[in-house]
């Protein structure tokens, strides 16, 4: 695979998982990353890791039915992949090192569980269906 389309996958899941786009030097690293490990996808798994680079919401239910269906399976390991590289990164060490927090964050972290939950859901329901739209 072409080291510019890892580029793109980098930077896809990088703006899912902080809101910014990769660094060159996390795009590299994430490049030569995919060389090493050689990720394979199914004709299945592709389709779905296309519709999910193209929109971060797809890619947010979509990982989070993923996590219900396939946890260890190969789309979410390039998710995780990239996630170790930005969690490595020294850009964004601020997003990963835990902070004293308000009484108040019990709260977010409640909201944040249910859209977790529901994101799991839709995702779940998506999966199955483009999946078996794939047979």
């Amino acid at each position: 695979m072409s080291e510019n389309k890892f580029h793109h996958e980098a930077d896809r899941i990088a703006l899912y998982l902080i809101k910014k786009s990769a660094s060159d030097r996390e795009k590299k690293i994430y490049a030569d990353a995919m060389q090493e490990l050689s990720i394979s996808l199914s004709e299945k798994e592709s389709k779905l890791w296309n519709r999910m680079l193209r929109s971060r919401s797809y890619m947010a239910n979509a990982d989070a039915g993923l996590a219900l269906l396939r946890s260890s399976g190969n789309i979410r390991r390039k998710i995780f992949t990239m996630l170790a590289i930005l969690e490595a990164s020294p850009d964004h060490v601020d997003l990963f090192i835990s902070k004293k927090r308000s009484s108040f964050y019990f709260f977010k972290i409640i909201l944040v569980g249910i859209r977790a939950s529901f994101r799991g859901c839709i995702g779940y329901i998506r999966i199955k269906t483009s999946w078996s739209a794939c047979i």
